[in-house]
């Protein structure tokens, strides 16, 4: 007795005996459900060579030459399908990271506005349609912020209770490996080379300082520098750097700094569908000062907290914290460890229809505990980022 032929096998032999376009797309549509998407290619040829004026054929198509790496043809029935179905987001959609994926940003940004445009202007059916719109629109929102940024303005301000000079770091303002309880960074991303696929290269300069317990500036404390710094992957927030730094106190030395950041966020981003998320921070700061006095040196924090979203731009993070710093040819014994309990306040603003929040303003209020060569205290830091 002869086996029971699958879903597969049928649809095949019936496609075989008399192919339609429906037919042919059925046969794919199994195909693809079981990952055998290189064998449902042609049968999503057939289909859309046999009724071209169907926008689900081109859709599909598309999917599945995007799916085998052939993006130029995935990219003409993605076309083909947004001039067939013109209120219809997904070809749009997949145009544009088809476009920033090949390094054509301004191609991107305009199948990605495009989308946006559709989407805003859908009428919700239900629950479930309004919250996937809500979050199609978020992430088409956040991949324009990132793909157009140009300019990034860093200021920050720590005060810390009793403290002359000594400040732990923060992973927002990347004062890690130089000590400081002040500074100011300007960054460049250059077009063409400066965003590829998520790949970032930008050229910045910035200045630090340190204060008094009375927040006045100790002049011998200023430092300043300029430098490249290149995100190599997609997927992490790992930033490699080279920078000239240049003492303008008096106690502060010239040198070369290579560097290694590397970030991990959760709950510092506005969440629409969700008002108490987690909130954790995990930063590596890892750098070589390559002329004399050469050094290696460490910063490391990590936080764990609750994140409440108080208002749509308004984030409240109470939570945990550790950070420490260590470095070899410690001469100026500044090496600490040191941890508590504090809150973030986050402000986020500068939202615009096809841009999420560029910018925010936030407050970090914490009490540390010295474990290691640094006093107890109250530590309060300012940061405003544009």
């Amino acid at each position: 007795m002869g086996a029971v032929p699958s879903a597969v096998d049928a649809a095949q032999l019936s496609d075989s005996i008399e192919p339609t376009a429906s037919r042919s797309y059925q046969t794919a549509s199994l195909l693809k459900r079981d990952g055998r998407i290189d064998e449902a290619l042609p049968y999503l040829q057939s289909a859309a060579a046999a009724d071209p004026n169907e926008p689900l054929f081109a859709l599909e198509l598309g999917y599945a030459y995007a799916a085998t790496g052939q993006d130029d043809a995935a990219r003409a029935e993605f076309e083909r399908a947004a001039g067939l179905s013109p209120d219809n987001a997904a070809a749009p959609t997949e145009l544009g990271y088809l476009a920033m994926r090949a390094g054509e940003n301004e191609e991107a940004s305009q199948w990605f506005r495009r989308a946006i445009d559709i989407h805003a202007a859908a009428t919700p059916q239900d629950d479930a349609s309004r919250e996937q719109q809500i979050t199609d629109l978020k992430q088409l929102r956040d991949t324009e912020t990132r793909l157009t940024n140009q300019f990034d303005l860093l200021a920050y301000q720590t005060y810390r209770q009793g403290a002359e000079g000594v400040s732990g770091g923060s992973a927002e303002a990347g004062s890690g490996i130089i000590p400081s309880q002040g500074g100011v960074e300007i960054a460049w991303t250059p077009p063409v080379i400066g965003f590829n696929d998520d790949r970032i290269f930008q050229v910045y300069a910035r200045t630090l300082w340190s204060n008094n317990d009375q927040l006045v500036l100790q002049k011998n404390s200023v430092v300043a520098g300029a430098g490249v710094r290149y995100k190599p992957l997609r997927e992490l927030d790992l930033y490699l750097s080279a920078e000239k730094v240049f003492g303008i106190g008096d106690e502060q030395d010239n040198n070369t700094l290579v560097r290694a950041q590397y970030g991990w966020y959760q709950g510092t981003d506005i969440k629409p569908l969700e008002e108490f998320y987690n909130y954790t921070v995990i930063y590596h700061d890892l750098g070589y000062f390559i002329q004399s006095p050469q050094r290696l040196a460490y910063f490391g924090e990590a936080r764990q907290g609750i994140t409440w979203k108080a208002r749509d731009d308004l984030l409240i993070s109470p939570h945990v914290v550790l950070d420490g710093l260590t470095q070899s040819k410690d001469t100026n014994d500044s090496s600490y460890l040191e941890g508590g309990a504090g809150v973030s306040f986050r402000f986020h603003f500068n939202e615009t229809k096809y841009e999420s929040y560029r910018s925010y303003m936030e407050l970090i209020a914490q009490y540390k505990y010295g474990i290691i060569n640094i006093d107890s205290g109250a530590v309060l830091t300012a940061i405003f980022r544009f």
